[in-house]
């Protein structure tokens, strides 16, 4: 006699049992129902949660190097102003620098 294991998907003699699968028609509105081998069942549900956990993955990643890249910009902006406001200190020094100069003689 065979019995069926609940989580492997197969006997205790290592055959592949097969269930049935309802799935609903797009077209009709009917149920199509499928008999499936559950290794085959097992494989898709590993295969598509691999695809949604490499998905999230790409999505992670995508969000960390943005992030990135707005702190690069950030730092690169603060920068700029920084060197604009040395700017003009220095362009202030030197037309301090000429009217003293002039004074002088």
């Amino acid at each position: 006699m065979l019995k069926l294991s609940s989580t492997s998907g197969t006997t205790e003699s290592g055959e592949a049992v097969k269930k049935r699968r309802v799935k609903p028609s797009k077209r009709s509105g009917m149920k199509v129902i499928e008999d499936r081998p559950v290794v085959e069942d097992d494989l898709k549900e590993v295969e598509e949660k691999a695809r949604l956990e490499a998905l999230h993955g790409e999505e992670e990643m995508s969000k960390m190097a943005a992030r990135l890249m707005k702190g690069i910009c950030l730092r690169v902006w603060e920068e700029r102003a920084e060197l604009k406001r040395k700017k003009v200190e220095l362009e202030r020094n030197v037309a301090r620098l000429k009217t003293d100069q002039l004074k002088e003689g």
